[in-house]
């Protein structure tokens, strides 16, 4: 009879384990079982019961280290778990969230938005418990303000608040860091070390940043998803004064799925002294009080002009809806969408030799891992391949669940945390192809023929841009204090070189800033490289992308250099703050002999 028994309970085990996804993996079963109570019992009387609900868990096991002109500044390694809950009541036409009038702050007790490390299933399921408690009570309550709302608001079109979507199931292996930390100390001592040959540049800085785990997603729809993820990146930093007091800064930044792809150590060190010799280069260069006519941006900083200019207008989104009887939110109408190309579809953006698609699928391209590349977008929806623009015409836009006006589902490009309970969709893969193209050093011959026909001395030429931003608080400032108008404030270009019509030589030139660049200048291409680029980098969402934000979406650019045919640019306006009163110790022979 026992063993009848033993038999029993052995065959209950096994169907309740292989019908569940979750199989073996602690967390996936404790979160899944909870949120099945919840759907089933969390309500308050006469409140409405969640519809939807999902979780999110990040396990992540990081390693970041910091050195400062050859000496150990921080290094430290971190295992943490921290959950993200969303609780939606109503309905997916009308529920609590795309509002910015609800409860930004849940009240508690309870710190439960960091899992415990420990692998023990009904402690975290505590943990999911009374977050989801919370979550539910905050959806409640910003569901009955945003009704309260919509008495006050009369907009031209409803459009639901979530979009539904067939349910995922991708369960990978489990991520885990692998790292010499020792090795690294040392790595990120010797990169720092670097800056003690360049007598001009006054600060500077190196940081490694590497974090790799295992990210969880399930919803009450049904969809479960366990996804390995690592990112590495290696970060220097450095900056300087000119004679006159302009503060001058440049940057290296290396983002890479393992550390084996961030390259052998001799290749990060010949770019951190091609970025050094180039900033001191430019601390001594003269200075343009503005610039009107045509440019040449070149590799990275076409694929930079892409992704700032291009890349995130291609998403489209939804201003929240605001409280209190406004139904404007910065200038926007509430229920609108916003950008600088939304309501432009069927517009010419580009020249029409050119197409621009995003796929996040393909994970390499001609051999060279892309960082875009991603399985599953933060709301559990696996990517698609999307035509954004064909023949220079905006066909289609990024988009999340968040329904826009004539777009009412996901193509699974929700990558970034948005406003009022949202995701925004931001690019994964962003190809710019180019039909009609000439070989690379034709751009630069090009623009000398368009200077001496158009009488003028020089063109410019610019090979890198500050996208995503290194710009310290002082230079942020003083871009949004002298913007106006409508326009984006443009992250500022840090390489920029006169080009002599006489004889094509380079010059550098310091201190421009765009005046009103935007995605409308895209249009006036006239001629692209044969050799597309790949430019990688992290976006958080934030104003040019600031570099050592808390969040990020890899993304990768892959574009040709272009030749654009009128592109203003302005001269600095800020205050110039004074030199340092004595030069830099080391670099003093007196300082140097110690005691």
């Amino acid at each position: 009879m026992r063993r009848i028994l033993l038999l029993l309970l052995i065959a209950c085990l096994c169907r309740a384990q292989s019908s569940s996804p979750a199989g073996t993996d602690v967390i996936l079963r404790a979160a899944s079982d909870e949120m099945a109570r919840s759907m089933r019992d969390l309500h308050l009387e006469s409140l409405p019961r969640p519809y939807y609900i999902d979780y999110m868990v990040l396990d992540s096991d990081s390693f970041n280290a910091a050195a400062v002109f050859g000496g150990l500044a921080r290094s430290q390694r971190i295992h943490s778990r921290v959950q993200v809950v969303n609780v939606r009541v109503g309905d997916y036409q009308l529920d609590n969230t795309n509002f910015v009038g609800g409860s930004f702050a849940h009240s508690s007790n309870y710190d439960v938005y960091t899992l415990p490390l420990d692998d023990d299933y009904f402690v975290l399921r505590r943990h999911f418990w009374l977050s989801t408690d919370e979550a539910y009570k905050a959806a409640v309550e910003s569901l009955a303000r945003k009704r309260a709302a919509l008495r006050n608001i009369r907009l031209s079109v409803q459009l639901d608040d979530f979009a539904k979507q067939p349910p995922t199931q991708s369960i990978g292996s489990r991520g885990r860091l692998v790292i010499d930390q020792k090795a690294w100390e040392e790595r990120v001592r010797e990169f720092s070390a670097l800056f003690r040959r360049f007598p001009k540049i006054l600060s500077s800085r190196v940081v490694l940043e590497a974090s790799a785990g295992t990210r969880y997603f399930l919803n009450s729809e049904g969809t479960r998803v366990r996804e390995p993820e690592a990112i590495y990146l290696l970060q220097a930093f450095a900056s300087t004064q000119a004679p006159d007091g302009m503060q001058l800064y440049d940057s290296v930044s290396i983002p890479a799925r393992s550390q084996e792809l961030l390259g052998a150590p001799e290749r990060i060190r010949a770019q951190i002294e091609a970025m050094a010799r180039r900033l001191s280069e430019f601390q001594s260069a003269s200075t343009l009080d503005g610039y009107s006519g045509p440019v040449i941006f070149e590799g990275t900083a076409a694929g930079q002009v892409f992704a700032e200019a291009l890349g995130r207008n291609l998403a489209l989104t939804r201003r929240p809806l605001s409280e209190g009887g406004r139904g404007t939110l910065f200038g926007v109408p509430s229920g609108g969408i916003s950008g600088a190309l939304d309501g432009r579809r069927k517009s010419r953006i580009l020249p029409e030799w050119m197409d621009v698609v995003d796929d996040s699928t393909q994970a390499q391209w001609q051999g060279k891992l892309l960082l875009g590349h991603y399985n599953v977008d933060l709301e559990g929806v696996k990517p698609v391949r999307v035509e954004l623009i064909h023949r220079g015409v905006l066909e289609n836009y990024l988009l999340s669940r968040l329904p826009v006006r004539g777009f009412e589902g996901s193509n699974g490009h929700a990558r970034l945390p948005g406003p009022g309970g949202t995701s925004l969709a931001s690019p994964g893969n962003l190809f710019v192809i180019a039909h009609q193209t000439v070989p690379e050093a034709d751009l630069k011959k090009q623009l000398i023929e368009m200077c001496r026909v158009q009488d003028r001395e020089f063109g410019l030429l610019v090979r890198k841009i500050d996208f995503p931003s290194s710009a310290p608080r002082e230079a942020l400032q003083n871009i949004f204090s002298g913007q106006s108008g409508e326009d984006r404030p443009t992250s500022i270009p840090l390489a920029v070189y006169k080009v002599y019509a006489s004889d094509g030589h380079e010059e550098p030139v310091r201190g421009l800033r765009f005046r009103g660049f935007s995605v409308r200048n895209l249009k006036d291409i006239i001629a692209a490289g044969d050799q597309p680029f790949v430019f990688d980098y992290i976006d958080n969402g934030g104003p040019f992308a600031l570099m050592e934000g808390a969040y990020g979406a890899e993304t990768s650019v892959i574009a040709p250099s272009i030749l654009v045919d009128d592109v203003e640019l302005k001269g600095s306006e800020e205050q110039l703050p004074g030199l340092p009163v004595v030069p830099h110790p080391f670099f003093t022979r007196a300082a140097r002999q110690p005691n």
